[in-house]
């Protein structure tokens, strides 16, 4: 609520706080002015439909892959009830500057991106798991 959209706290520190209004999908993808919602919700839904149906089966392979999967599916509600909430789009307020610019994103961006990286885990556990299998 204090920090005023365009204005940077911290601005000779590795991460800052710069407010911005994100009105599109992940990586900047939009659908116009009256599509992003509904893709939005749309694809969340369909995501979080098939990470739900992937957790029995990756758990007897992977515990760990039930803590991906979970901080996937909560970055992803937690930006499209943003996206849903206000008509400004998701607030992204962790600017980390690069050499031509930064990234500006949000916990449930950072939950997301945590959850993708458990995910690689998982997907080695299985590739293993796999060749241990075939290697029989």
């Amino acid at each position: 609520a204090w920090l005023a959209p365009g204005t940077t706290l911290g601005a000779d520190l590795p991460v800052r706080l710069h407010l911005v209004y994100n009105r599109a999908l992940a990586g900047g993808l939009a659908a116009g002015a009256e599509g992003t919602r509904p893709l939005a919700a749309a694809a969340t839904g369909v995501v979080i439909g098939l990470l739900v149906m992937l957790v029995p089966a990756l758990a007897r392979v992977d515990r760990r892959s039930t803590l991906a999967l979970a901080l996937v599916a909560g970055g992803g509600l937690g930006n499209l009830v943003s996206l849903l909430r206000s008509p400004r789009g998701v607030p992204d307020f962790l600017a980390v500057p690069h050499a031509h610019g930064a990234w500006v994103l949000n916990v449930a961006d950072l939950a997301l991106f945590a959850g993708l990286v458990l995910l690689a885990r998982t997907a080695w556990v299985l590739v293993r798991a796999c060749l241990l299998y075939t290697s029989d």
